[in-house]
């Protein structure tokens, strides 16, 4: 698809004398994915060879002290350059009339400047976020091969566990090339690579007959960070504890220690933030809805916070937001005050700070204890939830246990049927000592936490 051309277009449409445009975007992404499922019997159901490649045009009609925008996507196809001139003429039309209906207060788009010298950190302005080894996959058309080698070392392991079953199987390679260009001069591009791996394991009870079925996953930038081997064995280990568990009977309202997946899940959460970060947003203070304000104490004086978006090899790491803003590592929350918050351009000039790209890694800084010392503390062990959605407004969560642990005279004894809730800007978290950095989170391996509760269904 050529960009320049779409650029000549969108430049004439500007230089107008008549309803013109104010400024243009232009978001290019090209990606290439192969995939494999596979059913019960490692019978392979699909395998899937794509790629799409589009672009995202975002225009911005300017009334007064108003900006308006309206976005519209074109897909690769066969035209000559005087079609597609022809054809996004007319699209422009339209659009402009779109964004004359969404209008906001004005704010500069990311000029040149902001694609480069904008990071607080000496790393590269392109993070690390791609491997080699896919990239010259899938440019030789032998991505097929990795993705058959990765399939039978995962269907192996799992054929190696203990009462455990491989239900069925995906996985996911992906490539994916972006540019993100506008009418101000700025220019940034980036290349990130990401494995997707899934697995329903089975665990089965020989004499009961009973069968437990658990869904593992897990996403990395790198075919190396899989670690098949340790995925399999640990994920294995919860679904045989899952089956025998028992549930969980009254309540405990201290002392519950979280580790593993429940951790991440925790600071980190699939769907939406964490209240603690959500507060620290710049278009969250935009709406009205954040309560922190600058230099106050928003939380306990032993927690740092910090949007780590320059983490090599993190699937929550990114080079530039969807602006093109170069990303940066900022400090949210440092030793419980509310320092810093993470902006786009846009809300960063309506607030009047500075913009930094956007959010990474949640980064925890690390605690005073020793993991020993709390797990001696624990009267409970969190491992999975079976979903962690917190309300990012009012901090309150209510979370169902997908498996915990009973410390009960120096034994585990797993536990499942309970819920987990409280209000996370009422918690107290005592944090470990020891970092460990999964995907989207780096931080204290294991953290305490009082005032919660963690009752029976």
């Amino acid at each position: 698809m050529d960009i320049n051309n779409i650029k000549k277009i969108l430049n004439k449409e500007k230089n107008l004398k008549k309803e013109k445009i104010h400024d243009w975007k232009i978001s290019y992404i090209d990606e290439e994915k192969s995939s494999i499922y596979l059913t019960k019997n490692n019978a392979i159901e699909t395998i899937i060879d794509s790629e799409r490649e589009q672009v995202e045009i975002t225009i911005y009609v300017k009334i007064g002290n108003k900006l308006g925008e309206s976005s519209f996507t074109i897909f690769k196809n066969e035209e000559t350059d005087k079609e597609l001139e022809n054809n996004l003429k007319k699209e422009l039309v339209e659009q402009k009339k779109l964004a004359k209906l969404s209008l906001n207060k004005i704010y500069e788009l990311p000029s040149k400047k902001f694609s480069k010298k904008t990071r607080t950190t000496k790393e590269e302005n392109v993070v690390k976020r791609a491997d080699q080894i896919i990239i010259t996959a899938f440019e030789k058309k032998t991505i097929r091969n990795k993705l058959f080698s990765l399939i039978k070392e995962l269907s192996s392991q799992a054929k190696e566990e203990k009462n455990i079953k491989l239900s069925s199987s995906e996985l996911i390679i992906t490539l994916k090339r972006r540019k993100v260009l506008n009418s101000k001069g700025l220019e940034q591009k980036d290349i990130s690579t990401s494995v997707y791996v899934e697995a329903v394991l089975n665990s089965i009870n020989k004499k009961t007959l009973k069968e437990q079925e658990y869904l593992a996953n897990k996403k990395v930038v790198r075919i190396k960070d899989l670690k098949l081997k340790e995925f399999i064995k640990k994920d294995s280990e919860i679904a045989r504890d899952i089956l025998r568990a028992t549930n969980a009977t009254g309540s405990i309202t201290d002392n519950i220690l979280l580790t593993g997946d429940a951790l991440r899940e925790y600071f980190s959460p699939n769907l939406g933030l964490n209240p603690l970060v959500f507060h620290c947003s710049a278009k969250i203070k935009n709406m009205k809805l954040s309560i922190f304000n600058f230099n106050e104490k928003v939380t306990t004086p032993n927690m740092t916070i910090i949007s780590n978006p320059l983490i090599p090899f993190n699937i929550n790491s990114n080079s530039f937001d969807s602006d093109g803003v170069s990303s940066k590592k900022v400090v949210l929350i440092d030793k419980g005050i509310f320092k810093n918050y993470f902006a786009s351009k846009q809300y960063a000039d309506y607030q009047k700070v500075n913009p930094t790209g956007e959010l990474g890694v949640i980064e925890i800084g690390k605690g005073n204890n020793s993991p020993k010392e709390l797990e001696k503390l624990a009267l409970v062990e969190i491992i999975a939830f079976s979903s962690f959605s917190p309300n990012s407004v009012s901090g309150d969560f209510s979370a169902e246990i997908r498996l915990a642990y009973l410390h009960k005279k120096n034994k585990k004894i797993p536990i499942r049927a309970a819920m987990f809730s409280g209000n996370i800007f009422r918690i107290q978290h005592h944090l470990s000592s020891k970092i460990e950095e999964q995907q989207g989170y780096k931080g204290p391996d294991k953290v305490l936490v009082k005032g919660a509760v963690l009752s029976s269904l």
